[in-house]
Parts: structure tokens; sequence; C-alpha cells
């Protein structure tokens, strides 16, 4: 089953957290914008993903010629191969902090996480 979120990628909603900073609920030609690259190089690479099956292409419901980016299923199996071990360290660091520094820890990366979703 896909995730509800982040279902499309590109600049409108809440932020999906991925590295790239895209967000979910846009369409493909706002990726361009998003990521400073040309519409050329946001088809290119959305075909490579495509390819790989990681993405689908599908027409906007109010305007079929906008294309949206949606992620699939193997995506999220990619990215847990990728993410799980980090997390897991992580995990195991903050099992021997003392619950004060776990508390600073998580306060000061909510205003990191905040800062760069927010829209100003």
């Amino acid at each position: 089953m896909t995730p509800s979120w982040p279902g499309s990628w590109g600049c409108r909603g809440p932020c999906c957290g991925s590295s790239t900073g895209w967000r979910a609920g846009d369409v493909q030609v706002d990726l361009a914008h998003h990521l400073h690259v040309t519409r050329a190089a946001v088809t290119t690479i959305v075909d490579r993903l495509a390819a790989a099956g990681l993405v689908v292409r599908e027409s906007s419901p109010v305007d079929r010629r906008v294309k949206l980016v949606t992620l699939t299923p193997k995506t999220w199996q990619v990215l847990g191969l990728h993410y799980r071990p980090a997390g897991q360290r992580v995990l195991a660091l903050t099992e021997t902090m003392p619950p004060t520094d776990v508390d600073r820890l998580t306060q000061h990366l909510s205003s990191i996480t905040e800062a760069l979703t927010s829209d100003s």
C-alpha cells in the first residue's frame, strides 16, 4: 500500500521531509522551479525515476495537460533500505544519552525542522 503522504512531489502543501525538500501536492513543472533546473532536466529525471519504477506520472484531474509525479510503493522500499539503518544508529545513540540531553536534542531538531519547512 502506498502511503498517502507525500503522494505527489512538488512545491505546494506540507513539506514531505525528503532531502530534496520537494513537497506534497504539486505538478512536475513546479519541480523545475523548486530545484532551480530546467523543465527538460526535470523531464529527464522523472523519466529515469519512472523507468526504475520509483514514480508514475498522472494527469491532473483539473487540467490533463498538467502532470503530477506520484511515488510508488517501490520508492518507500528503497528509502527504507537507505534510511532505516541510519535511524537505528541514531536510536542506539540516544538510548545511551541522559534524558535531559535527549530532550535538548529533540528541541533543537524540532527547531531545525520548523525553520526548514516554514514558508518564510
